[in-house]
C-alpha cells in the first residue's frame, strides 16, 4: 500500500472563523511538525492579534490511490502560533502560496497553495499588492518549509478516472497580489 503523511494547522481567526491549511509528506524523515510550526511563526508579526494557528499532537497516515485515512502516529504537539500584530485587517483577504511540482494529472499541471488569510493592513503596498518586505518574508518561510522536509501535493482520487497521486514540491512562489479565501474548509 502506498501511503503518504497529512499534517494540520488549525486556524482560529477571529471574525474569520475556524479554517485548516493541510500539507502532505512523503515520510515523517524531517521534522516535519515542527517545520510546518516554524513556517507559521516567521509570520506571526503580519497576522493579527486575534488569529491563533495550533497544531495536533499526530500525523495522519492517507492511503495515496483512495485518499482514506488508515492510521495515525503520535508527534509531539509544538506550541500555537499566536498573531502579534495590532494594525487593522480585512478578514477575507490575504496572501497565497504556490507549491510547485513538475508533474502532470489529467492534462494539467499539478499546484499547490497555502493560504495565508488574515494579514495586517502592513502587508499590503499602497496598489492592494502584497508589499516586497512582506513577499520576501513568505518566500523565505515557504523555502524553508520545502528544504526541511519531504512535502509533495497530493492530486485526490476521481472515481472512474483516477488514483490519487503525490507530486514532489520542486519550488514555491508567491504572487504579488492579494488573496480572498471564501471558505475555510481547505
Amino acid at each position: 500500500m502506498a501511503t503518504m503523511i497529512r499534517y494540520k494547522a488549525l486556524w482560529l481567526a477571529g471574525s474569520g472563523g475556524a479554517g485548516v491549511s493541510t500539507f502532505h509528506f512523503e515520510d515523517i524523515s524531517g521534522p516535519v511538525a515542527a517545520s510546518v510550526r516554524a513556517f507559521f511563526a516567521a509570520l506571526a508579526a503580519d497576522l493579527p492579534t486575534d488569529v491563533s494557528i495550533s497544531f495536533p499532537g499526530e500525523y495522519e497516515i492517507v492511503d495515496i490511490p483512495t485518499g482514506e485515512l488508515t492510521g495515525t502516529i503520535g508527534t509531539g504537539a509544538p506550541a500555537s502560533v499566536v498573531g502579534t500584530s495590532t494594525n487593522a485587517y480585512a478578514a477575507p483577504a490575504g496572501a497565497r502560496v504556490r507549491w510547485i511540482t513538475t508533474n502532470f494529472v489529467r492534462g494539467r499541471r499539478v499546484t499547490g497553495s497555502t493560504f495565508i488569510v488574515p494579514l495586517r493592513n502592513a502587508a499590503y503596498d499602497v496598489d492592494g499588492t502584497l508589499t516586497s518586505a512582506f513577499s520576501t518574508i513568505l518566500n523565505n518561510a515557504a523555502s524553508t518549509l520545502r528544504g526541511a522536509t519531504t512535502m509533495r501535493v497530493y492530486s485526490r482520487p476521481q472515481a472512474g478516472l483516477s488514483n490519487g497521486s503525490v507530486s514532489v514540491v520542486t519550488g514555491s512562489s508567491v504572487p504579488d497580489r492579494a488573496a480572498i479565501l471564501r471558505s475555510r474548509r481547505d
